[in-house]
């Protein structure tokens, strides 16, 4: 199974032409074959995760321990060549696992509108593709001031979080709603000057920065679908409304 997964990620590593993905970018030579390999192994990451949300689909419970024991093992796990195969193994259980996470989320989203994952998954590759470009074109370092206010609005949505189980509202609902959009499109922008930073560092660990921009995609799915259930929603409760 680990060969399995090893070959997936590798087969596309071996013939997409790396050295040109990145040429629009002023960045090294270098340092542009190590991002394109961070989002050619994001690709079939996404791609796993798709498979958990459809057809490897997890129990929930072991889904969390299984993206919990991937990342903790991956973090782990050395990052040289006699283990890349077990790598490549822990970020594709990674993904499958949190494919299955969101894998509820999704089917209620087909059953309120079919057109709904569709169009979240292009909103979710539109804003990635546009903050990705940015972060990437714009000299080293201009993002990396917003770790601290990404780390303060993170904390500011759990609080919010916290707070709803106790005082449920549609307002704090909201709030914490668009406020995760903004923070997780912010990340984008932070933790991909932050993977450049480390691979000029000497940190060439292409698996560990796949998963964490992985996780930024993700979170971002999840609220921009939530966004246009609610939305659909809301239109066809005026809908009704209208008819009476």
């Amino acid at each position: 199974m680990a060969d399995f997964f090893s070959q997936a990620f590798q087969s596309p590593l071996a013939s997409v032409p790396l050295d040109s993905l990145l040429k629009f970018t002023p960045l090294a030579p270098r340092l542009q074959h190590h991002v394109a390999k961070v989002y050619v192994t994001l690709a079939m990451a996404l791609g796993f995760c798709g498979l958990g949300a459809t057809v490897l689909v997890l129990p929930s419970f072991l889904a969390l321990l299984g993206a919990l024991g991937c990342s903790i093992a991956l973090a782990l796990t050395p990052a040289n060549p006699q283990n890349l195969t077990k790598r490549y193994g822990y970020v594709a259980g990674f993904a499958v696992s949190q494919g299955s996470l969101i894998a509820p989320l999704l089917e209620l989203a087909n059953i309120v509108d079919p057109s709904i994952v569709i169009t979240g998954i292009l909103c979710t590759a539109a804003i990635f593709a546009c903050f990705t470009i940015s972060a990437l074109t714009t000299p080293r370092r201009t993002y990396m001031f917003l770790g601290g206010y990404l780390a303060s609005a993170t904390m500011g949505l759990l609080v919010i979080s916290l707070s709803r189980s106790f005082f449920p509202t549609s307002a704090a609902f909201g709030l914490e709603l668009y406020l995760g959009l903004l923070v997780f499109a912010g990340y984008i922008l932070f933790d991909t000057q932050v993977i450049v930073e480390k691979a000029a560092g000497g940190d060439s660990d292409h698996l560990k920065h796949a998963v964490l921009l992985l996780t930024d995609v993700i979170n971002l799915f999840v609220r921009i679908v939530i966004i246009l259930m609610k939305n659909q929603q809301k239109k066809e409760d005026d809908k009704k409304k209208q008819k009476k």
